[in-house]
């Protein structure tokens, strides 16, 4: 699924987010890491068990990072759908969108995500 084709009605937030490099560090840091807890902890079950979550980790990180490139924004009959992976989803309705402009602009907190702007106030 990762690899699959776009639709034309789908637009991925992955394209742009630090995600990917999350999951390159972590890849490349993770062995590293493990093998020093393991050797590091006097305690054989103590070493096993945290290995085991430190491997667990792992495996929600790439999780994560698959969730935002498998779970596109995208454009349906009935308005919009905002996705960021596993931790959220935005339905707006047609009739609540009002206009729609393009920008590129920073994060406030130099995160991932989108910004909306009720101009109704």
């Amino acid at each position: 699924m990762i690899f699959s084709r776009r639709k034309p009605s789908e637009f991925y937030p992955a394209n742009r987010s630090i995600l990917g490099y999350l999951v390159i560090f972590t890849i490349f840091t993770a062995p590293i890491e493990l093998l020093l807890v393991h050797v590091l902890i006097p305690s054989e079950t103590v070493a096993w068990v945290v290995t085991a979550l430190s491997m667990y980790g792992v495996v929600w990180i790439i999780g994560m990072y698959a969730s935002v490139r498998t779970m596109p924004h995208s454009f349906e009959r009935d308005g919009v759908v905002l996705r960021y992976g596993i931790f959220g989803e935005i339905r707006v309705p047609k009739d609540k969108i009002t206009s729609v402009t393009v920008k590129t602009v920073k994060s406030v907190k130099a995160g991932d995500g989108f910004r909306t702007e009720n101009r109704n106030r």
